[in-house]
């Protein structure tokens, strides 16, 4: 019968590091091989105090109006739509609010007609989180559009196994 295991304590084949460690045991027989080889049963594991978890240290929710462009070609702008002070350029994601979906570079966001779109990319410096929109819209007018989204920056980056 499968289970799910709790484990906190020190590590008695290997370094004797302290632990803390959730995961399923598939088996009828104890099985503590997601302890000793984490990255070999990764899929086996819900949390292990070994590995590096994303911190969220900013959340804000902002809204970006998109203005209307008249038909007759393409091109691009960037609007500051908030600010931090890390001082660096955090590892962060851009969420729509409405669609639930993480904007990556170059998300449509809106299309006209299968003529005239819309992209944005998601950017960011050392101070300020932009986005930068990108159309093309040789026949049609692509009409003024407002759009929600959610900020999150991380404090952390995961860890990479070796």
């Amino acid at each position: 019968m499968a289970t799910n295991v709790f484990y906190a304590g020190n590590l008695y084949k290997t370094s004797g590091e302290p632990v803390v460690s959730i995961f399923n045991n598939p088996y009828t027989t104890e099985d503590d091989s997601p302890l000793f080889e984490r990255h070999r049963y990764i899929d086996r594991i819900y949390f292990d105090s070994r590995f590096d978890y994303l911190n969220i240290n900013y959340q804000i929710d902002v809204t970006v109006p998109f203005p209307a462009v008249s038909a007759g070609g393409s091109g691009e702008t960037i609007t500051t739509i908030a600010y931090h002070d890390f001082g660096y350029p955090p590892v962060a994601i851009l969420l729509d609010t409405d669609t639930r979906e993480v904007v990556t570079n170059g998300s449509y966001i809106h299309i006209v007609n299968f003529s005239s779109y819309r992209t944005i990319s998601f950017l960011m410096d050392s101070t300020k989180f932009y986005v930068k929109q990108q159309y093309s819209n040789t026949l049609d007018n692509l009409p003024a559009i407002t759009r929600r989204y959610s900020i999150i920056a991380f404090s952390t980056t995961a860890q990479t196994p070796s």
